[in-house]
């Protein structure tokens, strides 16, 4: 365990070393008027809403708006080994959320509280993360589909998870219908594999679990974890989609603003935000849509607190309900 505790310090430290030979990526950014009015305004530079601007922008008629509550990612994210999670100690570039004490969730820890780390930074937790890959098991996106949501099934995503990633891991014949190359996203098998991970994996396969590419058709049994880089760097929904999409003229990111409401007309629908910038609250307007993509904690949030959630809950906490 001291010799593992050892190693993973090393590697880390040659991962700062290793800083100093990356050039740091920095996007373009922009400081728009107060009132100003775009097309779309999107709440949220992360994973999901990278991708959005990125394909909003290609149609040049429209005026896209990304808000980012943090701002420019040092290079030191950009480097696998040293992908930060809880772990880093600068709160600049994340939120640190806590859940309620667990009832049996970390039962033997110090406390029964759940610690749940969320990017605040130009790219959002894609950022920080572990850098895993998984597309998830294809009978949640028939059951989207059975619900109504037309276009959400597992055979149509499909094609967007292939057009998507540029897949360099060993592919088996039976897997090749399912696996992308050339796209903006890189995806390996993750190189390094520590001796008790390859233990897991054969005794997996003693079991009778064969070892499967888990981001196919099939998701039972065992495989080593798949991992967004490109090039031995880090690659992100916002080097792959929001870097390309700022060189257009008509798509605008603007960092350390944190939008605090939604503002919504007589008819309750989304018109505009407003956002605090240098200490001053100000205000966007969209004339098409207002697209929510703070991620799992802040888009919740910031629906609350524009008045968008359970009636009882907002009222305990002072917020008129509109929706």
């Amino acid at each position: 365990m001291a010799g593992s505790a050892f190693i993973n310090i090393f590697a880390k430290l040659l991962a700062i070393i290793a800083t100093t030979l990356i050039k740091p990526v920095r996007y373009p950014t922009s400081v728009m008027s107060d009132d100003i009015i775009v097309d779309f305004i999107i709440v949220g530079s992360g994973s999901a809403g990278s991708v959005v601007a990125g394909r909003l922008a290609e149609v040049p008629d429209w005026d896209v708006l990304v808000f980012e509550t943090g701002g420019q990612p040092p290079a030191l994210f950009k480097i696998p080994a040293f992908y930060i999670g809880s772990e880093f100690p600068n709160a600049t570039y994340k939120n640190e959320y806590k859940t309620p004490p667990q009832k049996y969730t970390n039962r033997f820890a110090k406390s029964t509280e759940v610690e749940y780390t969320r990017g605040k930074v130009i790219g959002g937790s894609g950022t920080i993360n572990q850098l895993m890959y998984h597309r998830g098991n294809p009978q949640d996106y028939d059951n989207w589909a059975a619900l109504g949501n037309t276009g959400w099934n597992y055979k149509t995503v499909l094609e967007y998870f292939k057009k998507s990633e540029d897949y360099q891991g060993p592919v088996k014949p039976r897997d090749a219908p399912f696996r992308g190359v050339g796209g903006p996203i890189g995806v390996e098998e993750i190189p390094w594999v520590p001796p008790a991970g390859r233990v897991a994996i054969r005794a997996g396969e003693e079991m009778g679990l064969k070892k499967i590419d888990y981001n196919t058709d099939t998701n039972i049994g065992s495989s080593l974890f798949q991992i967004t880089t490109k090039n031995k760097e880090r690659s992100s929904s916002a080097d792959a989609f929001l870097l390309p999409g700022l060189q257009r003229r008509n798509l605008k990111l603007q960092i350390n603003s944190r939008v605090i409401q939604i503002i919504l007309n007589a008819n309750n629908r989304a018109i505009g935000v407003k956002y605090v910038h240098n200490n001053e609250v100000k205000r966007a307007f969209a004339q098409r849509e207002v697209i929510i993509s703070g991620g799992a904690v802040e888009s919740p949030k910031l629906l609350m607190l524009s008045g968008i959630g359970p009636r009882e809950h907002l009222e305990k906490l002072g917020i008129k309900t509109r929706v």
